[in-house]
């Protein structure tokens, strides 16, 4: 059980990572982009689904819904890291903070679901 809480604790600091990571992009952006706010969103609902599953006796359901949100976003987030790795090896692209953005964004929500599917495994 206690391994189970762990999982969550961990989802949630990664919805608060995300959290910030969308608002420090937002201003970096100097606040001309409402799509940079994306990542908090997502964050906000790790955080809240995380939440809700270590006050529920029957985790499978919040289980499901972190995994699930946990893969919208990966794919919804995929792209900037193929624009990271063209940045990488000296293309030019539109948005460089968009793709860093991104980028730590898939990795998040590749974490996630990680981390979602084994505490899954283990309830």
């Amino acid at each position: 059980m206690t391994k189970n809480l762990d999982g969550f604790k961990a989802i949630g600091a990664i919805g608060v990572l995300l959290s910030l990571l969308g608002i420090f992009f937002y201003l970096v952006s100097g606040g001309s982009s409402i799509t940079s706010l994306i990542p908090s969103f997502f964050g906000l609902g790790f955080i809240g689904l995380a939440y809700f599953a270590t006050r529920q006796a029957n985790k499978r359901v919040p289980l499901i819904s972190i995994i699930s949100l946990g893969v919208l976003a990966a794919l919804g987030s995929v792209m900037g890291l193929f624009d990271l790795i063209r940045m990488i090896t000296g293309a030019d692209i539109a948005r460089p903070m968009g793709a860093l953005a991104q980028t730590l964004m898939f990795l998040s929500a590749v974490a996630v679901v990680w981390i979602g599917s084994v505490a899954y495994k283990k309830r």
